[in-house]
């Protein structure tokens, strides 16, 4: 397989590699019992990190795949300040991204919204300048796979940290917010491709999203349990 197809292969299916890595990570703290006695953000980040980057060494064998202690921390702030991390990219690019983000902050129908990205990436995907495109596509398929993750699953994740560590179960949604996840999932895709150019091109960009997605949502859904 040369490598402009494995590029292509794993941007094309970026909110399913997603998805799986979610599915991975929450499947190896259940049978390892990870989240008893998890107590800060720092740990929540490390464990969640390397749990991702366990899943894409194993699904992605052919690419060992590590980013260092200051980009993990750096998805981190992420998740607690919400900075714009697509300040380093075009006007346009955030343009989009901002009209983007406008309605998925109010989706509440997984199907509907996903319809509605679909539309918009294939409306506005040339109108993003050749070198962000991979990062614009990644965004966009990650968010509506997130979006559809986190409304069926958040739920399952609080009450298994909390089955873990002797807290009472949550019957439903209540103050939680799957949408956030998501925001969280998107700026994740956003800075982990951004720290990929710098270190690998558009195969780096394609892992990076796949990197930091999973961390920053899987991060803020316990986050929004515990700190």
């Amino acid at each position: 397989m040369s490598t402009d197809d494995t590029n292509d292969r794993i941007l094309d299916s970026m909110g399913i590699i997603h998805n799986q890595a979610l599915e991975y990570i929450f499947n190896k703290i259940k049978e390892e019992n990870l989240f008893k006695d998890l107590t800060d953000s720092a740990e929540a980040i490390s464990l969640v990190s390397d749990l991702t980057a366990e899943y894409l060494n194993s699904h992605f064998a052919y690419i060992p795949y590590t980013y260092s202690t200051d980009f993990k921390v750096s998805i981190l702030n992420i998740v607690l300040n919400n900075p714009n991390p697509s300040s380093s990219f075009s006007t346009i690019f955030n343009q989009k991204m901002v009209e983007l983000m406008n309605v998925y902050n109010t989706a509440d129908n997984p199907k509907n919204y996903k319809s509605f990205a679909i539309s918009y990436l294939e409306e506005n995907i040339n109108l993003i300048p050749d070198n962000e495109q991979s990062t614009f596509k990644a965004a966009i398929l990650v968010s509506y796979n997130s979006l559809e993750y986190w409304n069926t699953n958040m739920i399952t994740w609080i009450n298994e940290y909390n089955h873990q560590n002797g807290l009472p179960t949550v019957a439903g949604k209540g103050k939680f917010d799957a949408n956030a996840c998501g925001k969280a999932d998107i700026e994740g895709v956003i800075s982990g491709a951004i720290g990929g150019a710098i270190g690998g091109g558009l195969l780096g960009v394609c892992l990076g999203a796949a990197f930091g997605g999973p961390i920053s949502s899987g991060v803020n859904a316990v986050l929004q349990n515990r700190w």
